[in-house]
């Protein structure tokens, strides 16, 4: 993919080139426009509303330009690793990493484990949930559940059966004189009849004429018409009429035993005595009980069923036995439950594949985390870090824990307060490598990510994240670093192992430009400094890079000391004998030089001399030089003013510098801070714009005072 960022922040035009499935470096120098880099791409990607922000502060008062990034491919998904990532994911109060569960365990096998699990209960929860046999089962005996009321005690004086049956059933026994109202008290609707007939009695004291018929001389009859008042309250015969209703209804659901004894119930004049009402309680406790299996069929799913070790014993409980149930046991019953033990059988049969992928499931979840374990422990290990992570799981909640090799019986529950800045970036990062795995990001941006790390822990690192299964091998990765070792160990150690590629980021006033860093480009000092020697593009860097061989040779010969005293400008060099400085001799000159013109053949230290202290021939190599490097040298040498006289040789005067950009051009004369293997200076800009730009402002300066001085 290519991607064009233009007026962001210290990058005015960069087109760089990403390759998908693979590991892609730009390696920087501090101030190249790295972040610059990965918030483009972040803020165009996942925060476009943000890109404003990135407008640089030469153009803000500027309405014309502003920031613009393309990229030519979709990306859906992007992880950045940066200090956002860390406060926002990492170090939580009670984990190491937010939602652990879904970066360690939710994968693909899980989702696909937990689908045949919700089809399976499903399939379970559908087979008795739509069963019209069941489910008319459940509201005969819901219907004879809440009318019985059943008390603490097991009898409801209340319900239907103690209002209906508390003054016996005399509907049944109708009184001789009453049995002409039998029709009546029989018809559909006994309740509305006697209301009405009660209601009428209030006429019977205004005439013997009857207020329902107009039957004259009614007298006689009167008796009986209000008597039928006393015998029958209407809401007594509301309750008996519910409670011989039930009952009736219940009639096909009990047996022959069981009906005979409750028509006698029906019909007692007396009310209940004691063993009728226990005989009631009975028939209530085994409906109970019945009752209680069908709602716990109608009722399972995965959650019922995942903590039950044994499964199918569960379901085999379910099944309708009513020999235990004898009241019950009626041929209307025995058919229902037929039908239903026949379903519970099938359920059964599920029940094997539910139990098989469930295990299945926990072993794979056990699997996991035993798996992330070892490969972050292992990881910890041999990177130095005296911790280790565990995967705590409770309720089917998981949680990514740490402990210190040296207390393991406490998780650290604070790791942002206890963790030294370099392990919080360790921790992080291999976290972040499981977070992004886990999201399968198209891009994913490391910036700056490894520079913190010392030399062990910095291969450990890179050999975690790009090399081995459970890495980010082969996935579209941009690292930004300043760290040349990045580069050293991903191209030149691991030798081919991981498939990356290097650049190498160029910002000159903010046009920023990539190079192409391949396994020979990197190269021992030693190698540089034989074929920079051999360079014709300026006088000084052939005799820097042959001083300094000498002295990443350790040897320090009289070509080495011919060499200083040229650096120094020396019209007359010295050497140091028994710890005092002497002027050289013709014959240490010579044997200087002969060292030296085993390198460079046409070497005069007489000749050179002389044109390293010719201002008007170093402004004139300063200017005709675009390499940096090289210009930096020349810059030394043109600051350094002439020594003058036998008493300077120990003073060094460097005009108009900072310290710190002193120390930084002394630096690039010696090796103590150049690494084993290094890019070639000439060949890829390693020093920084802002230094080179310093020396051009130097540089002018000291010509202005040289030709004010050649003036006056």
């Amino acid at each position: 993919m290519k991607v064009e960022i233009r007026n962001c922040n210290n990058i005015d035009y960069t087109q760089i080139r990403i390759e998908e499935n693979k590991l892609n470096i730009k390696y920087a120098l501090n101030g190249t426009g790295k972040s610059t880099i990965a918030n483009s791409i972040y803020s165009r990607i996942v925060e476009p509303e943000k890109i404003a922000l990135l407008k640089p502060f030469k153009h803000k008062g500027d309405s014309s330009i502003n920031p613009e990034i393309n990229i030519d491919v979709s990306i859906n998904k992007i992880k950045i690793f940066n200090e956002k990532y860390i406060n926002s994911f990492v170090y939580k109060k009670d984990e190491l990493l937010n939602n652990s569960f879904e970066i360690f365990i939710k994968d693909e096998d899980y989702i696909k484990h937990q689908e045949e699990i919700g089809n399976i209960v499903k399939e379970i929860r559908n087979l008795f949930k739509n069963d019209e046999v069941i489910t008319n089962l459940e509201k005969v005996l819901q219907v004879f559940i809440d009318d019985y009321k059943a008390a603490k005690n097991g009898w409801a004086a209340n319900g239907v059966f103690g209002k209906g049956l508390a003054k016996g059933n005399k509907l049944h026994n109708i009184p001789q004189d009453l049995q002409v109202y039998k029709p009546f008290l029989f018809s559909e609707n006994p309740v509305k009849w006697l209301k009405w007939q009660i209601d009428g009695n209030t006429f019977l004291p205004i005439s013997d004429v009857c207020p329902f018929c107009s039957t004259e001389n009614i007298g006689a009859k009167k008796e009986k018409i209000e008597k039928v008042k006393q015998e029958y309250e209407p809401k007594y015969v509301e309750h008996l009429s519910n409670m011989i209703s039930l009952l009736d209804s219940l009639s096909e659901y009990i047996s022959e035993d069981a009906n005979e004894i409750i028509k006698a119930i029906k019909n007692n004049i007396d009310g209940l005595s004691d063993e009728q009402k226990n005989f009631i309680q009975n028939v209530n406790n085994e409906i109970q009980t019945l009752y209680k299996k069908v709602i716990e069929m109608k009722s399972i799913g995965f959650e019922e069923l995942k903590d039950i070790d044994d499964i199918q014993q569960h379901i085999s409980k379910l099944e309708i036995n009513l020999d235990y149930l004898p009241d019950l046991n009626s041929v209307k019953m025995g058919e229902i439950c037929h039908l239903i033990n026949k379903s519970i059988q099938e359920l059964l049969e599920k029940i094997i594949d539910l139990k098989k992928e469930i295990s299945a499931q926990k072993k794979s979840i056990a699997q996991k985390i035993a798996n992330n374990k070892k490969e972050i422990n292992d990881f910890l290990e041999y990177a130095g870090y005296k911790y280790q992570v565990d995967i705590k799981t409770s309720n089917e909640d998981y949680k990514l824990v740490l402990y210190h090799n040296d207390y393991t019986s406490k998780e650290i529950s604070e790791g942002n307060n206890i963790l030294s800045y370099g392990e919080k970036n360790a921790f992080a990062l291999i976290l972040f490598m499981y977070d992004a795995l886990k999201e399968n990001a198209d891009l994913i941006i490391l910036d700056d990510p490894i520079s913190s790390f010392d030399g062990t822990k910095k291969f450990a690192i890179i050999n975690k994240l790009f090399y081995g299964k459970n890495s980010l091998k082969n996935k579209t990765v941009l690292l930004l670093t300043h760290d040349f070792n990045v580069i050293i160990d991903t191209i030149y150690n691991f030798n081919n192992r991981i498939n990356v590629e290097a650049f190498f980021l160029e910002n000159k006033n903010g046009e920023l430009k990539e190079k192409e860093v391949k396994k020979e480009n990197i190269t021992s000092y030693k190698q540089i400094a034989m074929k920079n020697i051999k360079s014709d593009t300026s006088l000084i860097t052939p005799l820097i890079y042959l001083r300094r061989l000498f002295e990443f040779e350790g040897e320090d010969n009289l070509g080495y000391q011919l060499l200083s005293n040229l650096f120094h400008k020396r019209e007359v060099p010295i050497v140091k004998r028994d710890k005092s400085f002497f002027n050289m001799t013709e014959t240490d000159i010579f044997e200087g030089e002969q060292e030296i013109k085993h390198f460079l053949p046409s070497f005069s230290y007489s000749e050179i001399i002389s044109k390293i202290r010719d201002y008007d021939y170093l402004l004139a190599e300063y200017k005709t030089n675009s390499i940096g490097y090289e210009k930096l040298q020349i810059y030394r040498a043109l600051n350094l003013v002439n020594p003058v006289g036998e008493d300077s040789n120990d003073k060094l005067i460097i005009t108009q510098e900072d310290n710190a950009f002193k120390k930084f051009v002394n630096e690039t004369f010696h090796i103590e801070n150049d690494y084993l293997y290094q890019l070639n200076p000439i060949e890829y800009e390693v020093i920084p714009n802002y230094v080179v730009e310093k020396c051009d402002k130097y540089v002018k300066e000291i010509e202005d005072k040289f030709r004010t001085n050649a003036l006056t």
